[in-house]
């Protein structure tokens, strides 16, 4: 479902996935840290996106073939950023031969190869699709439960690591700061969205024919005759 925000083009509402499948989650308190992280992460992007250039964000999309999801997606140009959301309690997260820990003990969730997959199936989407010169890039962001959050050497699986409020939104700012190409954004709708939305997003990019009136057009012209 496509939200507008005010020229911004926003599909799906972050954290949507865990409200409705909690089943993951250790207890009821890790699940509500998880969908907070989402939402505090939507919140950014979703105002960003607000504001020109009007970058494209897409919530919450399930990875074809694996019970886990990429919680954002942002288009910006013809720049793909793929987004996994944390809230992580306080401690020294570091990494040694590609293993993450935190404090002296393993960390799964740094360890999952989630983005590594999910790279790899929008890689595939553009190639496929024959739309070339496309960057991907994945990242994670990591919001601190309570106190904070050190970093030392901390490469998780497959994605960069932004940590804390500030970082993150300098990351938001920083990357969405063109309009999406129009071709990198359908491969990407189609691909997790489905062709409906595809063909309905392409429709609304595809300017009217020479001499036919948009129904914009035709309701300020309207406006214009009723204050006469």
């Amino acid at each position: 479902m496509q939200v507008p925000l005010a020229g911004g083009r926003v599909f799906g509402r972050a954290g949507e996935g865990l409200e409705d499948d909690p089943e993951w989650a250790v207890n009821a308190q890790v699940a509500k840290r998880g969908l907070m992280g989402e939402v505090w992460s939507g919140r950014l992007l979703d105002a960003q996106s607000a504001k020109p250039p009007h970058a494209t964000v897409v919530h919450d999309v399930m990875i074809p073939g694996l019970k886990a999801n990429v919680d954002h997606i942002v288009v910006s140009g013809r720049s793909v950023v793929l987004i996994d959301s944390k809230v992580w309690a306080p401690g020294v997260y570091w990494t040694w031969r590609g293993v993450s820990r935190r404090g002296k003990s393993v960390f799964g969730s740094a360890n999952k190869q989630t983005m590594v997959i999910a790279a790899r199936v929008v890689r595939k989407a553009f190639e496929r699709a024959g739309v070339s010169d496309v960057s991907v890039e994945s990242v994670l962001f990591v919001w601190p439960s309570r106190g904070r959050i050190y970093p030392v050497s901390f490469r998780p699986v497959g994605a960069k690591p932004v940590v804390g409020g500030r970082a993150i939104g300098r990351f938001v700012r920083s990357r969405m700061r063109a309009q999406a190409d129009r071709d990198v954004e359908q491969v990407i709708i189609r691909r997790f969205l489905g062709e409906q939305v595809a063909e309905s997003v392409a429709r609304e990019n595809t300017p009217p024919a020479p001499g036919v009136v948009s129904t914009v057009d035709m309701l300020d012209a309207l406006n214009k005759r009723v204050k006469e």
